[in-house]
């Protein structure tokens, strides 16, 4: 049986978040950081991504492509 993930047509489905797919990825947290994210009602992948995109850093890099 093949599974069918959104629709034939191209550019059917829902639009990516904040424009580009997602992937999948592991990280290796503290329990205290853990708990953190957990209490937020966004996805913890959420919470991490704002607080990474909101750093000079970050905003820095971004820019150099």
């Amino acid at each position: 049986m093949t599974k069918k993930r959104g629709g034939k047509r191209e550019g059917a489905g829902r639009p990516a978040d904040r424009g580009e797919r997602k992937i999948n990825t592991g990280l290796r947290l503290t329990p205290t950081l853990r708990a953190y994210l957990q209490q937020h009602e966004k996805t913890q992948a959420d919470v991490v991504e704002d607080v990474v995109r909101r750093t000079a850093d970050f905003k820095r890099w971004e820019n150099d492509d």
